[in-house]
């Protein structure tokens, strides 16, 4: 049995036609291993990155700084792909229209919702003592859950303890710390701290779960553990990949302002997409200088297990 850890970065990208959806998993001592490896990288370019420092955050990147913070961004993406070559860490991207990503955490949310109104229900008695005005705090964390849930079969065996990381701000975080009462014959009535519900509230929505695509394995999560990007660098390695890959689709259709090059480069040097350009090209247009997801049935998993 191990413990398998799960990173993730959500993207909705330009006037909401489509999302970029990263993970990155790994046994436990696999991630520390990696964390220590980018943290010697930054170490040894401090002098380039600055004594002030916040992280690898993309949005920062520019053809100015390329050839120096850049560098260090694709000493980054080298770390990772020899990892992943070594079995030590695993990733995928998934690239589909907001109208797919809505449809499928829409079905989550709504299947919470509901059952979770259902008070006299297996699954509504556990969460009985939450006051109608607390159900959104459940319900909305859909989006969130909605990667373990839609992809649980990609992460490992049932005996494994599963922990998800995924990239957060705002409200969610400030839930850290606060305690709901629950009831149920498999609980004593008393307190638990929001983010322990969270993965109780996850674990009971496997039972519940009756989607042709989804999985029906017996993986539950151990863990809810809502991250701050500036404070981990594998969600900031999932947020690299993300933005690079966005350039990437701004380049295909034909941007190709220097940013969305270097960027595009820097990716396509370590990931191979000639399997996926044929679909990607026909999916996307440019209009007003921006890249526009034009079907709404679009679907693409790239995988690197």
């Amino acid at each position: 049995m191990a413990t398998i850890e799960i990173y993730t970065d959500d993207t909705k990208c330009n006037r909401n036609t489509f999302r970029i959806i990263v993970v990155i998993w790994g046994e436990k001592e696999n991630c520390d291993s990696y964390k220590k490896d980018i943290q010697y990288l930054v170490n040894a370019n401090i002098k380039v990155l600055g004594k002030d420092f916040k992280g690898f955050h993309s949005y920062n990147l520019n053809e100015k700084n390329w050839k120096t913070v850049g560098k260090a961004y694709e000493q980054v993406l080298d770390y990772f792909i020899e990892s992943v070559k070594n079995k030590k860490l695993h990733f995928f991207i998934r690239l589909e229209s907001e109208d797919v990503y809505n449809a499928n955490a829409g079905y989550l949310k709504n299947l919470a919702k509901v059952n979770l109104e259902k008070r006299e229900s297996d699954f509504g008695k556990i969460f009985k003592k939450l006051s109608d005005k607390d159900l959104p705090a459940f319900y909305h964390r859909a989006d969130q859950l909605f990667i373990f849930l839609r992809y649980r079969d990609k992460f490992g065996s049932s005996e494994n303890n599963f922990i998800l990381y995924p990239d957060s701000s705002g409200k969610i975080l400030r839930y850290d710390g606060t305690t709901f009462e629950v009831s149920g014959d498999i609980f004593k009535e008393y307190p638990i701290e929001f983010y322990d519900l969270i993965k109780i509230w996850c674990n009971s929505l496997t039972k519940i779960i009756k989607a042709e695509e989804w999985p029906s394995g017996e993986q539950r999560l151990d863990k809810f553990c809502p991250l701050k990007s500036s404070g981990d660098y594998i969600i900031q390695t999932c947020d690299i990949i993300s933005n690079f890959f966005f350039n990437f689709l701004r380049n295909q259709v034909g941007i190709l302002d220097p940013k969305a090059v270097l960027k595009t480069n820097a990716l396509c040097k370590i990931i191979d997409f000639s399997q996926h350009s044929g679909i990607i090209k026909s999916s996307f247009i440019k209009k007003e200088d921006e890249v526009i997801c034009s079907v709404k049935g679009l679907k693409v998993y790239i995988d690197f297990v």
